[in-house]
């Protein structure tokens, strides 16, 4: 950033300094305005107003759109988990914490066989007679994202749906839990807890609606993973990403791209995977492109 340049005490009049200060604001302007290669071709202000800018809100850089089926938005699997805990907890009632703050057993096993299939739930078992909430990360990620995003609270040792959010349970409402829980993931919720590696790498959440956007972009077709970083991710962003990992040799920008935003991204429907088989359990994401709920959620305004 280009300072004033402040008045030596026997040098040059005020009048010539102020003349300057104002030529170095318009160059400093016409710079932050100018379409920038290596940001996708915006501009540093529209980076800026990008990244800082709360989503949804009026005349920001990223709306959401709220008008969508209940049937396109449970495509997202994230959203069909929080969604499932959420009506599960409300038909509970308010139910008292653990210790740990966590969801009661009960409440964990009354909505585990409405979010999973029959080898999810063998294979949930197969170790444990009884299960807890951190036993399942993707039911206690929706947990933490739901209060998060003002849909869950915990009061007096309780946890319960606010009064004021029971509606957005039903199903013409469902388009503004979608939403809210979406912008509380990327925006409250730290995604280095769901990927707990060595690196903090903060910018890649940061900068998160930066990637969204070039997602769009570069992604509409299937594009290899390993070209992603240089498409989708801002030069600092990228910069800070390989100086942590440095000269590792278990560890790339891409898996930390990969771990911390598109396997998240792939979860609520935005992006879908192209894999390859390696074994049973094993198949290494190769490809991504953006689905058509992508285009339906999601609207830029630069």
């Amino acid at each position: 950033m280009i300072m004033p340049i402040d008045k030596p005490d026997d040098d040059l009049p005020q009048g010539v300094l102020d003349e300057m200060n104002r030529r170095l604001a318009i160059a400093m302007n016409a710079r932050n305005a100018a379409p920038d290669p290596e940001m996708g071709g915006l501009s540093p202000s529209q980076v800026a107003r990008l990244i800082y800018t709360e989503w949804g809100e009026p005349g920001a850089p990223v709306q959401l759109n709220t008008d969508i089926p209940l049937a396109e938005l449970e495509k997202a699997q994230f959203f069909r988990t929080a969604r499932t805990l959420l009506k599960a907890l409300h038909a509970a009632g308010e139910v008292r914490a653990t210790t740990s703050k966590n969801l009661p057993r009960r409440v964990v096993a009354d909505a585990l066989p409405l979010m999973c299939n029959d080898e999810e739930l063998e294979e949930i078992y197969k170790y444990r007679k009884t299960v807890n909430e951190q036993d399942v990360p993707p039911l206690h990620y929706a947990r933490v994202v739901s209060r998060l995003a003002g849909l869950v609270r915990l009061h007096k040792g309780k946890f319960g749906i606010p009064k004021s959010r029971v509606a957005l349970l039903r199903d013409d409402r469902a388009g503004e839990m979608f939403t809210r829980l979406f912008t509380a993931f990327f925006r409250k919720f730290n995604l280095a807890y769901a990927h707990p590696v060595v690196f903090e790498a903060r910018g890649l959440q940061t900068c998160a609606a930066y990637t969204l956007y070039r997602l769009g972009v570069v992604a509409a077709d299937w594009r290899l993973l390993e070209d992603l970083p240089l498409e989708v991710l801002l030069p600092s962003v990228r910069e800070q990403v390989e100086e942590e990992i440095g000269e590792s040799e278990h560890w790339t920008t891409e898996d930390l791209l990969t771990g911390r935003l598109i396997r998240w991204l792939i979860a609520w429907g935005m992006l879908e995977g192209r894999y390859e088989q390696e074994g049973k359990f094993f198949k290494p994401l190769k490809a991504v492109r953006t689905t058509p709920l992508y285009g339906a959620v999601l609207r830029f305004n630069l």
